[in-house]
C-alpha cells in the first residue's frame, strides 16, 4: 500500500465519518453494552487518563470507553471506536498525543484477537505511531513521547513481521509499512 493510498484511504474515512457527522471533540462514545473481559476493563481503567491529552483535549471521556468499545463484538462500534482513537491519538499522521502512549499496548493486544476488518483499522493506528515515532523535534517532552513509542514498537517487532505474511494485503501492506518505519531501530 503506497503512502498515497494510505492518504486517499484515510481522508474517505474522514471524509465519510463527516457525513455521518460524527464530530470527536463533541462525541458521546457509544459504550458496548457486551461483557468485557475483567483484565482487560482494569487495565484501561487503572490508567489516569486526566493526565493525557488527544488531538481534541483532555483524553478522560473519551479514549477510556474508545478502547472499552475496540474489545466489543459489534463490528460497527468496534470499528467507529478505532476511527476516533486513530482521529484522537494519531491525527492524521501528523502527530501522537500523550494519550498514546498508555493506549498502544491495549490496541496491541486488541491487534492480535480482533477479525481482519478491525485489525487493518488497528494497523492504521501503530502505523501512525510509527511514522510519527521518525519524527525530529526540538520539544524535549514530546522527543521522549516519540522514543518511548518507538521502544515499544520495536519490542513488537515480531508481532508485525507475522502480519507481512498475511493473506489480507491491506494487513499485510500496513505490516510492512510499520516494520519499514522501524527497521533503523531494530
Amino acid at each position: 500500500m503506497s503512502i498515497f493510498k494510505i492518504f486517499n484511504r484515510n481522508n474517505k474515512k474522514t471524509e465519510d465519518r463527516n457525513q455521518e457527522e460524527i464530530k470527536p471533540e463533541i462525541l458521546e462514545p457509544n459504550v458496548c453494552g457486551e461483557k468485557i473481559d475483567e483484565q482487560i476493563l482494569k487495565q484501561i481503567d487503572d490508567i489516569d487518563w486526566g493526565n493525557f491529552e488527544t488531538a481534541y483535549g483532555n483524553a478522560e471521556k473519551t479514549i477510556p470507553t474508545y478502547l472499552k468499545n475496540i474489545y466489543c463484538e459489534d463490528a460497527k462500534i468496534a470499528l467507529k471506536a478505532a476511527h476516533q482513537l486513530w482521529c484522537s491519538l494519531c491525527h492524521q499522521h501528523a502527530y501522537i498525543s500523550s494519550a498514546s502512549l498508555p493506549a498502544y499496548e491495549i490496541i496491541r493486544n486488541r491487534l492480535i484477537e480482533c477479525n481482519e476488518k478491525l485489525k487493518i483499522e488497528l494497523l492504521d493506528i501503530i502505523f501512525g505511531f510509527a511514522s510519527c515515532s521518525n519524527h525530529k523535534t526540538d520539544d524535549i517532552k514530546y522527543q521522549e513521547l516519540l522514543s518511548k513509542m518507538t521502544i515499544k514498537i520495536v519490542n513488537d517487532k515480531g508481532i508485525f513481521e507475522k502480519y507481512t505474511q498475511n493473506q489480507n494485503d491491506d494487513v499485510k501492506e500496513f505490516a510492512e509499512l510499520i516494520t519499514e518505519q522501524i527497521k533503523d531501530y531494530s
